[in-house]
């Protein structure tokens, strides 16, 4: 077994500022990837759930161009759905 230690830094308390400021203007785009992969995930699930066909557009960055769109879904399916008891992101 062996130990690894790794610093951890905010951008105030790290060395070299300037690094830190360059690595999130040539990083930024992968920084919230996961958070859109959680929200097309929920989008999926839940268009498996009441039928029908969704198509999407959504980035991590707010846009107008944004939407999300179902079509020809069950909406009894819908309605019996309970918020509480599916996990949605």
């Amino acid at each position: 077994m062996r130990t690894i230690e790794t610093n951890i830094y905010t951008i105030e308390e790290h060395p070299n500022k300037d690094k830190c400021f360059e690595w999130i203007r040539d990083n930024w785009h992968e920084l919230n990837q996961h958070s859109v992969y959680e929200v097309i995930d929920s989008i999926e699930a839940l268009s498996k759930e009441i039928g029908g066909t969704c198509d999407y557009s959504i980035s991590q960055v707010p846009s107008r161009d944004e939407y999300i769109n179902f079509k020809n879904y069950s909406q009894e399916d819908l309605s019996k759905l309970n918020a509480d008891d599916y996990p949605l992101t």
